[in-house]
């Protein structure tokens, strides 16, 4: 009776009177009543499910007025805000004018009560929000109970029809006169409908071609869309497709996730290649009555006459077939969803059969299947401007990516903000989120894009419960990749039986992934091995129909399986695969607020895995969102913000963590003789800090504290004597004393190789920091030879774009001047990786600034070395050894006359920061030696030169290569002086003697010492 009703709306061009409606459907229920009682309550079921279901879209619809006008008041909240804070600074401005002050609080008063107003509105609007969602669920609910019951009663029909055909005749017989008025008015309803159909029966509605030309018949192809973008190579192999298969089976369907875009996609190729079809025909699918009809249709269209629709449907398929009167003719099935229904009346012959469909069974009835895929990126965006001007081209990209490129969406999506004042960033956080967000559905589909989902869900359902509720599980886990190991570590115990039954066998499970993927809700992941796939709409749906409290028991179950699934090794690299493909899950599993000892030891173990692979961006995204004052949380936390630069914020987080231990409260306290657990790590932790801090010598006092409790209290070899001897050699470093540091690291690297191998992180960070500490010791053949194998074996173990991988690279470059280290790609790298400012990135650009001077780029050193000198003050403060250094290297890029007015101020700050017998405080004293040569303060630059090259020689050895630069300079300033020749030479001559015994005869600093080049340093920043 429906179905006639749309037919007749469809011919009439109006709708039938409510009235009309209501009162058939009344005698229609009275003439089952009275002839089929199991029909009479199936069908009465049925109408309670339609009435649910209204009051479901009723109450979606409210929630997502609701939400709509929140997000307008929300905004005009904050204009008033922003008004506010003007009428303020202009009040006080205007404080001298009695009456304008007085208007101008009048003003601010009133904007004042307007936000206060419109705050109260905000939350009767919100408790009204949430009392539209909660009735949306109540109609959800009870829509699957109906459901539920219906399913119950139908699959009973079948006993209870025999008990029905058993009832007295009477019973039925009372209702006779009902049942004969009923069939009456049903039989004048068809003759009119027939009319009706005879009349639509002619092409009228036929659309022009690019071409000019029109097929001769045209039928219910839905008008050509205008803003239709890309998709260009999917149109050309839908036509290489239907052209290149054999005769009578050239079936395509186009399968995909619902509003993925496979109507329109039908709709443009109609259009498109109308040309070269004779006959276009258009059928919405909508079981195998609703494409009986249309091919009756179709067969008067053709000049088959007028008779039954069972011969009618024969002639079309016949005509069709024999290609009589056309041969050239073309097919659409609109949403066939259907096949085992309809497959047996699909057209044969010479033509082409084009089908939309989300199930992709058709394949077992010889269609060829193509996968309907989202726009790319580019198309997307355009897409949203052209459906909305106003929304620039990078607001278009986040909805784009928001959304999941998915057409559908993007229209109504776009088509809404386009006529709102709601900033897209907040209209795409409340997609991203999966908060109901305000559309404008198009005419031609009229739902919210994400109905589409719920409906195909409520489908699935219907057909296959298990894979139903396997679907369920995986929504606690998507969208995106789910690793089918993940599904299969969830407690049996958590879930139900029937799906702990396909986790356990995997054939059973297979297929109910293959259910999901037929109906293209769920799809093998093509990103990893193992995993299926689900998008966020598919994922959205499912979990609007969970109930509230059911969230934390889903949370449970997240939890569950990522504790079975835990690698418990995050310092393995060979386990970080199987981290990373379990971070995503992280946050869903409601670990980060859970305060029990598996979730902590779960939060610790990720985040201690994000730090040692060197993704510090999610590591931090993830430790500020877990709760909790727990000492490991806390140290994970100041691990993050260490790496990352923040040293203050990561010593007043370990410090506390030591405290708790029973280390020391306050800085510069000493820290309390005890052995509890952790307490040797903490202080190794906060050394590195206070290293950072510039606080050398408190981190040296540290790290000695830390080597004599390790002494007392653990064994001589060890994870805990290797800590300590680290801490010490960094401080050494730090403090200048690089001969000491190399002979206390090269100890450790031997421990870390005998006892944890040659590929473990420990050993591989080891291996740089003693080539560091021989090449700053003067030993750079030796540092050499050490970092070149070490910097392979970091690529090979790591890969290449690790932060330790990038150390390992420039310390090589820093001791191979020939060597194919592209310093300038690692700087990029650098950047890329761990953005502008990051201690390894800062690093990096001092050596480029180095490269470009030394090459004669001096305009780009310049650039590089004042961004470089902005970073480190702004990362550290003015004060800082690191922000001084990299003053230094930017002097060096200046006139001589720049350098005379910066050089003894650089001096005098370094030697403050540092000491005056610092190697850092020499290098610059150095180059300032250099400057007042440059200058005609000859004088001043010997002496200067002589303190250098004395103290260099007692801080680091009379061989070191500062030593002999500072000599090379000595003599340069001896040789303007009168009486200074004879001396100059023999000082040269020693020196250039011990830059070729120590760096070789053809490294630049020997060849221009050789030149008698004035020799300059540069500060290079140290890891801490």
């Amino acid at each position: 009776m429906d179905q006639l009703f749309t037919h007749a709306a469809k011919a009439a061009g109006r709708p039938p009177a409510t009235e009309v409606v209501a009162h058939v459907h009344t005698l229609q229920r009275r003439a089952l009543q009275a002839t089929n009682k199991v029909g009479w309550e199936l069908q009465r079921l049925r109408d309670q499910l339609a009435d649910a279901d209204r009051q479901r879209q009723q109450a979606e619809v409210r929630a997502e007025a609701l939400s709509e006008a929140l997000l307008v008041r929300k905004q005009r909240i904050a204009e008033m805000e922003v008004e506010q804070r003007r009428i303020a600074v202009a009040a006080a401005d205007r404080e001298t004018r009695s009456a304008e002050l007085d208007r101008l609080r009048q003003e601010r008063e009133d904007v004042t009560a307007e936000r206060d107003r419109l705050r109260e509105e905000v939350a009767r609007l919100q408790d009204a929000l949430t009392q539209a969602r909660h009735q949306a669920l109540a109609a959800e609910q009870r829509c699957e109970a109906l459901e539920h019951q219906l399913q119950a009663e139908e699959e009973a029909a079948g006993a209870k029809a025999h008990s029905e055909e058993q009832e007295p005749a009477s019973y039925r017989l009372s209702h006779a006169h009902e049942l004969v008025v009923a069939e009456e008015r049903a039989r004048r309803l068809e003759r009119e409908l027939a009319a009706l159909r005879s009349r639509a029966a002619a092409p009228d509605d036929r659309s022009p071609v690019e071409s000019g030309r029109v097929p001769d018949v045209w039928g219910g192809v839905p008008r050509r869309n205008p803003r239709f973008t890309g998709r260009d190579g999917l149109l050309a192999e839908v036509r290489e497709r239907l052209e290149a298969a054999p005769a009578d089976t050239a079936v395509v369907a186009l399968v995909g996730l619902p509003g993925i875009g496979k109507t329109q996609l039908a709709a443009e190729y109609a259009h498109r290649f109308a040309a070269r079809y004779d006959v276009v025909w258009w059928v919405g699918v909508d079981g195998l009555p609703a494409l009986e009809e249309r091919l009756a249709v179709l067969a008067r269209a053709l000049g088959g006459g007028d008779g039954r629709d069972a011969d009618l449907v024969r002639a079309a398929l016949e005509a069709l077939r024999r290609g009589d009167p056309y041969g050239r003719w073309l097919i659409v099935l609109d949403d066939a969803d259907d096949p085992e229904a309809i497959a047996e009346a699909l057209p044969a012959g010479g033509g082409h059969v084009l089908i939309t469909s989300r199930n992709r069974a058709w394949a077992d009835h010889y269609a060829e299947l193509l996968d309907v895929p989202p726009l790319n990126r580019q198309d997307s965006v355009a897409f949203v401007r052209r459906r909305a001007p106003r929304i620039g081209p990078e607001d278009a990209d986040r909805l784009a990516a928001a959304v999941e490129d998915l057409p559908l969406a993007l229209d109504q999506t776009a088509g809404w903000l386009d006529g709102a004042s709601t900033p897209v960033a907040e209209y795409v956080r409340m997609a991203s989120d999966g908060e109901p967000n305000p559309v404008r559905p198009a005419a031609d589909y009229p739902m919210p894009y994400h109905s589409a989902f719920k409906d195909l869900i409520t489908r699935l359902r219907e057909s296959t419960k298990a894979a139903a509720e396997l679907l369920g599980l995986c929504a606690l886990f998507g969208p995106g990749p789910v690793p089918l190991a993940l599904l299969r570590a969830v407690p049996a115990g958590q879930v139900s039986p029937a799906v702990a039954a396909l986790l356990e066998n995997p054939g059973q499970l297979e297929l109910a992934i293959g259910k999901l993927a037929q109906w293209s809700v769920m799809g093998r992941s093509t990103l990893e091995a193992e995993a299926v796939w689900m998008s966020r709409f598919v994922r959205d749906a499912v979990r609007r129909r969970t109930p509230e409290d059911k969230r934390e028991k889903d949370a449970r179950i997240v939890r569950g399986a990522l504790v079975a699934a835990d690698p418990r090794c995050p310092d393995d690299p060979a386990a970080w695969p199987r981290y990373a493909r379990l971070v995503p899950y992280l946050e869903p599993s409601g670990a980060l607020e859970s305060q029990d000892a598996a979730s902590r030891r779960l939060v610790v173990g990720f985040l201690t895995y994000l730090t040692l692979s060197g993704d510090y961006a999610t590591g931090r995204q993830i430790a500020e969102r877990a709760t909790g004052d727990y000492p490991e949380l806390a140290a994970r936390r100041a691990a993050l913000l260490r790496e990352t630069g923040d040293y203050g914020g990561a010593e007043a987080l370990d410090r506390a963590v030591l405290k708790s231990l029973g280390g020391p409260g306050a800085p510069g306290t000493l820290v309390a003789e005890t052995d509890a657990p952790g307490t040797l790590v903490a202080m190794a932790r906060l050394g590195t800090d206070l290293r950072g801090l510039a606080r050398y010598d408190e981190a040296y006092e540290l790290a000695c504290q830390q080597r004599a409790l390790c002494a007392d209290s653990r064994p001589q070899d060890g994870a805990e004597v290797r800590n300590a001897q680290r801490s010490l050699s960094h401080s050494l470093r730090m403090l200048g004393s690089y001969a000491e540091a190399a002979e206390l690291s090269g100890r450790t690297l031997d421990s870390a190789r005998a006892e944890l191998g040659p590929t473990a992180l420990v050993t591989l960070a080891c291996e740089t920091e003693h080539a560091y500490d021989l090449r700053l010791s003067g030993r750079y053949r030796d540092a050499l030879a050490l970092q070149e194998s070490s910097a392979n074996q970091h690529s090979a173990v790591l890969g290449t774009g690790h932060p330790l991988t990038l150390t390992a690279l420039y310390h090589l470059w820093r001791c191979d001047w020939v060597g194919d280290v592209d310093i300038h790609a690692l700087w990029e790298r650098a950047k890329r990786l761990l953005g502008e400012g990051a201690p390894l990135t800062l690093m990096i650009a001092a050596g480029i600034a180095r490269a470009l001077r030394r090459q004669g780029d001096l305009e780009r050193a310049a650039s590089v070395a004042e961004k470089t000198s902005e970073g480190y003050s702004t990362a550290l403060g003015s004060r800082h050894p690191y922000t001084i250094g990299a003053w230094a290297n930017e002097a060096l890029t200046l006139g001589a006359d720049d350098k005379a007015r910066v050089r003894d101020s650089l001096f005098t700050a370094m030697a403050h920061a540092v000491g005056k017998r610092h190697p850092w405080t020499l290098g610059i004293a150095l180059n300032t030696a250099t400057t007042y040569h440059a200058t005609g303060r000859y004088q001043d630059a010997c002496a200067m030169s002589r303190e250098t090259a004395l103290h260099a020689a007692e801080a680091l050895g009379e061989r070191h290569p500062l030593t002999l630069l500072a000599q090379i300079g000595l003599a340069a300033d001896l040789r303007v002086i009168p009486g200074g020749g004879e001396e100059a030479d023999v000082i040269e001559e020693v020196a250039l003697g011990g830059l070729t015994a120590v760096l070789g005869p053809n490294h630049p600093e020997t060849v221009a010492a050789r030149k008698r080049t004035r020799p300059v340093w540069d500060f290079e920043p140290l890891s801490v």
